[in-house]
């Protein structure tokens, strides 16, 4: 093998490296953040890269490729938060409907089963709004807001609703209101973000965290974020409404059969563990999670 092929072999097994690398960039450019939604399989491409490189028995290249994929991964996989039992634990059920659901009654009964203390719901549309009317028994307070054309974004809760704080900018995915709860007045937010970069994502949530950072007391969110909660903008939700997203890395959107992304994600001040819900005429898997309304003292 001649000198000029072995260049060119070692520089194509680079190539992973870059993009895995630049998924760590969010802070710097949104297309970083897309880039994140597919670190894990960047990490495995690094991997195969890494295992030619050992057969070609170039040291360096095993080196570096098979450790940055290992670190990569494994800040991934080994993923898995304590959980913080809440002295007074809360349910709340995240779902994206699908705003052309066919059947409702599967999803209406799971929530009922569930018995949430909140539910946060997006692509509510006139062909699924019938799921709010069937929870109204267990989740009387009920308040709506216009997103797009895949449907609005909604809030339901066992506690009253504050009318005065409602929050809602139609076209922004967002709605924001205190409920009344024991433990006192606490923000619920549904959340609908955009597809990240290229699209709208990044400016979408920088005008919804303005907004978030101006409310006082403890926030509670759930919502179809589109983006992976080791992503730099789940992290800026993260930080600014001072809460941590819930349980483990839950995959929500079946997009293939061997790719399934977490993007719907629940946030709270504690968190206990979390569950996903089927799919029960959705494209999108449910989360219910136990959290705690309060931050830890």
């Amino acid at each position: 093998m001649g000198q000029k092929t072995v260049t060119v072999i070692r520089g194509v097994l680079w190539l992973p490296l870059f993009p895995l690398l630049a998924s760590y960039a969010g802070a710097f450019h949104a297309a970083a953040d897309s880039l994140a939604v597919f670190r894990l399989e960047l990490a495995s491409l690094a991997l195969c890269a890494a295992f030619i490189a050992l057969c070609c028995r170039w040291r360096v290249g095993t080196i570096v490729l098979s450790a940055t994929a290992f670190i990569a991964a494994g800040l991934i996989l080994l993923d898995r938060r304590q959980p913080d039992t809440p002295d007074r634990p809360y349910t709340i059920y995240q779902k994206n409907l699908l705003f052309k659901m066919a059947t409702h009654q599967p999803i209406i009964d799971d929530i009922v089963a569930q018995a949430p203390d909140f539910l946060t719901l997006q692509e509510l549309s006139a062909r699924n709004r019938v799921v709010l009317t069937g929870v109204a028994e267990i989740l009387p307070h009920q308040v709506t807001c216009p997103f797009s054309a895949v449907g609005d974004v909604a809030i339901a809760s066992r506690w009253p609703i504050i009318k005065e704080t409602v929050i809602c900018q139609p076209r922004l995915g967002m709605i924001a209101a205190q409920t009344q709860t024991p433990d006192g007045d606490v923000w619920l937010v549904s959340l609908h973000l955009y597809w990240p970069w290229p699209h709208g994502q990044r400016g979408q949530a920088e005008r919804i965290l303005a907004v978030l950072e101006s409310l006082d007391g403890p926030i509670v969110i759930g919502g179809d974020f589109n983006m992976v909660p080791w992503s730099h903008i789940v992290g800026r939700f993260e930080a600014t409404t001072q809460t941590q997203t819930a349980g483990t890395v839950i995959r929500t959107l079946p997009l293939h059969r061997f790719i399934n992304l977490p993007i719907d994600h629940i946030l709270a001040p504690v968190n206990d563990p979390t569950q996903r819900r089927p799919l029960l005429g959705s494209d999108h898997f449910g989360v219910v999670a136990r959290i705690g309304v309060m931050p830890d003292t």
